[in-house]
């Protein structure tokens, strides 16, 4: 499907082939018995083959083409192409238009047959697409409003990085966890304990911002020991 600027996207020939399988096969066969249906669905097929390039803005239409080639094609007389066409003229999915000049010699010749019924179904689709994307469903909506929950409390859960070098006096977070966590009686110096919690990390080859760091960090002032002792 291409776009181009102020122009509904051109369809595909799969695009193509969706309509016809969800839309014009089912009418099809509700109008008519299966063989003819069968053989007005190859006729669409061939017809889908003969539509304009697509940088010309003319993909629901056809090249102009004449009932000899279509008779030959199908091997059948002019009065049956006359008649399939009627059919799918009837059922809204084709548009013959033909040459202004009847006195032609070419009266046999269209200018171009349309597919007004793909054009409307493809704007359907479009609009469908657009609104989609405008208005998520609620299921989505509700996933969506999980999801950023979710992530917020990930955020909010997930630990500051341990100072790489220092104190902690400044650093309220771990200041207040050494405070808590440490012994009461004869508390050691929380940055003194800080230089060993980093020198435990770095021999156990633990990063200083590890999902665990909190944890790791209270476990270490609960086992440390008074002074003096």
């Amino acid at each position: 499907m291409t776009t181009r600027p102020d122009k509904l996207p051109t369809p595909s020939t799969a695009q193509f082939g969706h309509y016809i399988k969800t839309v014009a096969k089912p009418a099809l066969y509700a109008a008519h018995t299966r063989a003819v249906a069968t053989q007005l669905l190859n006729v669409l097929y061939y017809l889908e083959h003969e539509r304009y390039d697509f940088s010309k803005d003319r993909a629901y239409q056809t090249r102009p083409i004449c009932i000899n080639e279509l008779a030959e094609y199908f091997e059948v007389t002019h009065r049956s192409v006359q008649r399939w066409l009627a059919a799918l003229e009837d059922l809204g999915i084709l548009v013959r238009e033909y040459r202004k000049d009847p006195a032609s010699r070419f009266k046999n010749k269209f200018s171009r047959m349309a597919f007004p019924a793909f054009k409307a179904w493809f704007g359907r689709v479009l609009q469908t697409a657009r609104d989609t994307l405008r208005h998520p469903p609620e299921k989505d909506n509700l996933q969506l409003s999980l999801n950023d929950i979710n992530s917020d409390e990930k955020k909010k859960g997930a630990p500051p990085a341990f100072p790489a070098s220092g104190g902690i006096s400044y650093d309220r977070y771990w200041l207040d966890l050494a405070r808590k966590h440490l012994p009461s009686v004869r508390r050691p110096c929380p940055s003194m304990i800080a230089d060993k919690f980093r020198n435990h990390l770095r021999g156990i080859d633990v990063p200083l911002n590890h999902p665990s760091i909190r944890q790791r960090w209270i476990n270490f002032c609960t086992k440390a020991r008074p002074i003096g002792t």
